[in-house]
């Protein structure tokens, strides 16, 4: 039996983000690292082929790129397969995931079916450039309150 692993980069709401691509760096196991690059904010790695079920699969994620006006995730992300014997007893399947490290706050690995879905949610720039637009395009009082409050605490 194979699953598949599909990476989605979301923003911080949990939408996937559709402008710009992203990439990562990912690694089953021993096998040779590749990269995975999102296109409207998704991207496949294919399918990963199920040889054992002694030990679960260790699959290793960085991402190395984020799309213009988004952070990268910072850390790397740790996914752990477990694997058994399908229901009609003539292949192996995942049963299960579960995602680690120093990123794992901002991720959220699905298992349906025979796909993994790594959502990859890091905080995004863009919510922030707002708030700071919508605060300088206040009135003057405001914009002179806050200048005011930047100069004494700087």
């Amino acid at each position: 039996g194979s699953y598949e692993l599909e990476i989605v980069k979301t923003d911080e709401s949990g939408n996937t983000i559709t402008s710009g691509t992203a990439k990562f760096n990912v690694k089953v196991n021993s096998e040779a690292q590749q990269e995975v690059t999102t296109t409207s904010g998704v991207g496949s790695y294919g399918a990963i082929n199920i040889d054992n079920v002694s030990s679960p699969d260790t699959i290793t994620v960085n991402e190395t790129e984020a799309p213009t006006g988004y952070n990268k995730l910072i850390g790397e992300l740790t996914l752990n397969i477990t694997k058994g014997e399908n229901a009609s007893g003539t292949g192996y399947e995942a049963k299960g995931v579960t995602v680690t490290g120093t990123g794992s706050d901002k991720a959220e690995a699905t298992l349906i079916g025979n796909k993994i879905t790594l959502k990859v949610m890091p905080k995004d720039v863009e919510i922030v450039r707002d708030k700071v637009s919508e605060i300088f395009s206040g009135n003057y009082f405001s914009q002179h309150f806050l200048i005011s409050l930047l100069i004494h605490f700087c």
